[in-house]
């Protein structure tokens, strides 16, 4: 996760308290430090699970220093100035964590002069890092972190007990920044932002479509420093974009952007594209069943709520496919071999740190309320008596399987008894509704696909 120092500097005491290991990016302003800055932000993100504090200055990195319970484990300078004085970077150096200067060629000598009597400090010239696209800035990046203790979160969860993989999960959510998307997806939603003229509802429409953006801002628009405007978390997707404003809202499409770059060079089994198209589909059959009334709903449930819990009703499969994939890969050939569905799989493998109960961690740190997050949280496991919104989403999401818009692909998945208690429905009535609408959605996220590959 990135929290900017600049938004918190007014008024300091809302800014979300540091939790966990965290790196701090000192950066001013311009094109190539913005670049610089976001692939600075995913290599500490991704694979080293740090959290960024992004700062303009000098004065507003070091009201960090010390705050709520976190260590700070690394300092990066992004600079086309002259520093003036080393006063200001030793003050970072703490506890020797490494500190690195991305400076221009050009003052590259003064960086040297002025960090070579610090333990752990690297000057690198920006211009090589645009020239090697950033390896061997990661490259420095990685053995510098790891030469004092940084290194990346365990990937495979087998080898950990229950209660030690739920907090290695829990430390994992709280520095991811971004989650990856389609590339054709963000470039849409990037295009329209280019419009000056595009307005909040042309610009809800397209980013409805994309779980990753949605998740994200609807995190950023409910964090202290959005929400402390209102008192509260935003109740829509366009209230969030309303609250942000446009060049917010750019900056997390151009993060996920770069986050799907960083994701698909990673060593993964997870297919995006499934994902999202299931994510969608989800979603888009939930739209029909409330719209056609083709479920007795006690009453008709609010758009935005039924809209973002089934599209990211499996959200914690994309944090395991990213993030986890050594353990999302054991899930998976446990579903093909034993010819059983993604979630009896986890539950063979144990059932710690399923994709459901990181489903919920996810929406709860993205302050969502409780009706999303436990909704997304059981909707394999329902309770006795379940919600409207619970139905809903269980009916929409066998539909999706029933039309082969499952990922992962396969796997028998059965329907609740209690849906059918609920609902007043039959197996055939289910059936038949999956035949009504299977191929008008069909070919509405064939045609969306295409469009977002």
């Amino acid at each position: 996760m990135t929290v900017s120092a600049s938004h918190a500097s007014a008024t300091h005491q809302t800014h979300e308290p540091i939790e966990g290991d965290y790196a701090i990016i000192v950066c001013d302003k311009g094109k190539p430090q913005a670049v610089l800055r976001s692939l600075v932000s995913l290599v500490l993100n991704f694979k080293y699970g740090l959290r960024t504090v992004d700062a303009g200055s000098f004065a507003e990195a070091r009201q960090w220093l010390g705050e709520g319970t976190g260590s700070l484990r690394g300092v990066v300078l992004i600079q086309r100035r002259d520093s003036q004085t080393d006063i200001g970077i030793s003050a970072f150096n703490l506890r020797d964590n490494p500190l690195f200067a991305i400076v221009p060629k050009a003052l590259a000598p003064q960086y040297i002069e002025q960090v070579k009597r610090l333990s752990a400090g690297h000057v690198v010239a920006w211009e090589s890092v645009f020239r090697d696209s950033g390896k061997g800035l990661r490259n420095l990046l990685g053995k510098a972190l790891e030469k004092v203790g940084v290194t990346p979160p365990l990937q495979d969860l087998s080898t950990t007990q229950g209660a030690q993989r739920r907090r290695i999960v829990e430390t994992r959510l709280k520095g991811i920044d971004s989650l990856p998307t389609l590339p054709g997806a963000v470039s849409r939603i990037l295009e329209l932002l280019s419009d000056p003229d595009v307005t909040a509802e042309q610009l809800e429409r397209a980013i409805l479509l994309d779980p990753s953006i949605v998740q994200r801002l609807m995190s950023v628009a409910g964090s202290p420093a959005f929400a402390a405007r209102s008192g509260e978390p935003p109740a829509t997707l366009r209230d969030a974009i309303v609250r942000m404003g446009m060049r917010e809202v750019a900056a997390v499409a151009m993060q996920a952007k770069l986050a799907t770059s960083f994701a698909r060079s990673q060593d993964t089994l997870f297919d995006y594209q499934r994902f999202w198209a299931h994510s969608v589909a989800c979603a888009l059959v939930a739209h029909r069943l409330v719209t056609d009334r083709s479920l007795p709903l006690a009453a008709a449930p609010e758009f935005s709520d039924y809209w973002i819990v089934c599209l990211l009703h499996d959200i914690g499969k994309l944090v395991m496919g990213t993030f986890f994939w050594e353990h999302f890969a054991r899930v998976m050939g446990e579903s093909v071999t034993g010819e059983m569905s993604f979630r009896e799989a986890e539950r063979r493998l144990g059932d710690v740190a399923h994709h459901t109960e990181i489903g919920q961690l996810v929406l709860e740190r993205s302050h969502m309320k409780p009706l999303l997050t436990q909704t997304v949280g059981h909707h394999h496991d329902l309770p006795d008596i379940p919600e409207d919104l619970d139905c809903l989403l269980h009916v929409s999401n066998y539909i999706c399987h029933r039309l082969g818009m499952s990922y992962p692909v396969g796997g028998d998945v059965s329907f609740d008894d209690k849906v059918f208690q609920a609902m007043h429905l039959s197996q055939q009535d289910i059936d038949q509704l999956a035949d009504d609408i299977g191929g008008p959605v069909l070919a509405q996220v064939k045609e969306l696909l295409s469009d977002a590959a």
